[in-house]
């Protein structure tokens, strides 16, 4: 027998002033609305009313709420079930300590985010339906299980299909030096990639099934936003018969050279864990160094993407040879090289299909054509080891917090074109959401009159745990590896005001360990205060010049735990709104530097 239909069912207006202000407290808790200690029960109750219309509450419904859950809504909705008394949702009473949500019942999980709750009338308490937060969710479907993230590996085997079907169809040619464009194709792509797994599209696109992640893919590299330039060096086939003859030689010799294009392929465990600029500067410092003083760099970019696609067992995208320049720093393997196989210009020699097949026809066996490659390989300098050393030190994993502007599109493309946090922004998921920079949460909410979250209190274990774990890197050097990973998983999560903090503590106890004061250090008298020669946002152009020519910078830094002005050098890393984060090579560990403390700066020459 069903029940009366007659259930109550106000408007949120209406309910929440006659809600108990512990109530609307503990409201505020379970739905994630942000409140003052101090604010009036009738503040709470239009504060929580704005929170309850946006995207991250409805987010958060769905998200919490079970089958169950909403099948039993159903039934208070249509008056199939009674309502539950008053007393069963006290919800006043879970303050000490709160429970989870998953500890909730369906009817305490239903209150808790505000779809039921009880309210204070004229005959007494009564228990009422909230009608604009039930109806949208009677009206949305629930959300599907989230599938098994495909990896990185997988995905780029979905992109070398389609970039190979693509290519296919017989284009004219765009341009000369299509290997170039194909290199610049392959780092457009990776870093791509690496920002679309810290957006809210990225987290979607990684949670999809493999199909629906070449259908996105599709969409986002062919349909709607190509490069401006490097794709179209899929769309010529012109080499591809040249490359399914030497298939089989590169086959035999992949796991020889499967680390020295580590790098531009995302082959090694520890590089889908670093940030996409890192990747950058770690791909080009290594072609910087060890390549182009050889004078080698387009055979480096074009050679090593083709060759690199051969680790997925793909088929390699083609491009029209290899050119070699007539300098005199070319090894002598490979001017040999393009003696026997290339064909000479006014600039050095270029392997082509042509020049390949002429000498094919004088007598020379395909066999031999990659022994001055394997020469040169053989001789390579020591610095790719060490930049190789230096890719399996970074930690294998990173986690960063998103923070969205969220509102209308004519008001998020207002506030993004003020020139005071225009550079704090990025692309959001849609036209009414913009990603802020991590570390730029509190100017963005200053500039914009908005409440933004307070940074937590720095964990007493943690701060503990990562002074322990820099003491051992230096008590037992043969373990150093293992614990700079570990510290660097507790740095990461924490913001970059926490890390000043221990970089301070860190600072003091450095200098209690060894009271000789260091040929770099300059102690401060009693009362005398440091003079800055520089601005904080001449520091800040200083050091994002450094960053962006691959700079160390040298500093005088102020450290107010001891009173005391150092000179350090510093590899800077990123930069945050106050201050960045760079390698320390004083302390030879990745510090946290605030721009307000760095008295004078220089650029280095490397």
């Amino acid at each position: 027998m069903a029940y009366s239909s007659s259930a109550v069912k106000l408007h949120a207006t209406n309910a929440l002033h006659a809600v108990a202000v512990r109530t609307l407290r503990t409201l505020a808790h379970y739905t994630d609305c942000s409140r003052q200690r101090s604010q009036t029960g009738h503040a709470l109750a239009a504060a929580l009313q704005r929170h309850w219309q946006t995207p991250h509450y409805r987010q958060l419904v769905r998200r919490s709420l079970t089958a169950a859950d909403r099948a039993l809504l159903q039934a208070w909705w249509q008056g199939q079930q009674p309502l539950p008394t008053p007393q069963a949702l006290d919800l006043w009473r879970w303050q000490a300590p709160w429970p989870t949500l998953e500890q909730l019942s369906s009817e305490q999980r239903l209150a808790a985010l505000g779809l039921v709750v009880p309210i204070r009338t004229t005959t007494g308490r009564t228990v009422v339906l909230i009608n604009d937060t039930s109806r949208w969710l009677r009206r949305t479907p629930p959300l599907p299980p989230t599938p098994v993230a495909a990896s990185l590996q997988a995905l780029f085997q979905a992109v070398v299909a389609l970039l190979a079907a693509c290519a296919n169809t017989p284009q004219p040619r765009q341009a000369a030096g299509l290997a170039l464009h194909i290199a610049q194709s392959a780092g457009w792509l990776a870093d791509r990639l690496n920002q679309w797994r810290i957006t809210p599209r990225g987290r979607v696109w990684l949670h999809s099934p493999i199909a629906e992640q070449q259908r996105l893919l599709h969409q986002q590299l062919i349909t709607c936003n190509p490069p401006a330039r490097g794709l179209v060096a899929w769309r010529s086939p012109d080499w591809a018969a040249l490359f399914a003859d030497l298939e089989r030689l590169m086959e035999a010799q992949a796991q020889r050279r499967s680390m020295d294009v580590a790098a531009l392929l995302h082959d090694h465990p520890a590089w889908n864990g670093l940030p996409a600029a890192q990747q950058i500067r770690l791909v080009h410092g290594w072609l910087r160094t060890v390549l182009q003083p050889a004078g080698v760099v387009s055979l480096a970019k074009g050679w090593l993407f083709w060759h690199g696609w051969q680790q997925l067992a793909a088929q390699a995208p083609a491009f029209d040879g290899l050119r070699l320049p007539k300098r005199a720093a070319l090894p002598a393997a490979l001017q040999v090289w393009g003696l026997t196989w290339g064909m000479a210009t006014s600039h050095g020699w270029r392997i082509t299909q042509a020049s390949v097949a002429a000498a094919l026809a004088n007598g020379l066996d395909l066999s031999s054509f990659w022994q001055p490659i394997d020469q040169w390989y053989a001789e390579r300098p020591a610095l790719i080891q060490a930049l190789i050393a230096k890719l399996q030190a970074t930690p294998p994993l990173r986690l960063r917090r998103i923070t969205l502007l969220e509102g209308s599109p004519e008001a998020v493309a207002s506030a993004h074109a003020n020139w005071q946090i225009q550079a704090y922004l990025q692309p959001g998921f849609d036209q009414a959401q913009r990603v802020v920079c991590q570390g730029a949460e509190q100017v963005v909410a200053k500039v914009l009159g908005l409440h933004a979250t307070p940074t937590p209190r720095l964990d007493t274990q943690t701060s503990i745990q990562i002074m322990a774990l820099r003491i051992a890197t230096q008590h037992l050097p043969s373990h150093r590896l293992a614990f700079n990973q570990q510290a660097q998983r507790l740095l990461a999560e924490l913001s970059f005001e926490q890390r000043c903090i221990i970089d301070d503590d860190w600072e003091r106890l450095q200098l209690s360990d060894a009271p000789q004061p260091l040929a770099t250090s300059q102690s401060l008298a009693v009362g005398q205060q440091p003079r800055a020669q520089i601005t904080v946002e001449q520091a800040r152009q200083t050091c994002r010049q450094a960053i962006n020519n691959q700079q160390s910078v040298t500093v005088r830094y102020y450290t107010p735990a001891e009173h005391r002005i150092t000179t350090r050098t510093i590899r800077p890393l990123e930069l945050t709104s106050t201050g960045m984060r760079g390698w320390c090579e004083l302390r030879q560990q990745e510090r946290a530097f605030r721009f307000d403390r760095i008295l004078a700066i220089d650029l280095n020459s490397s």
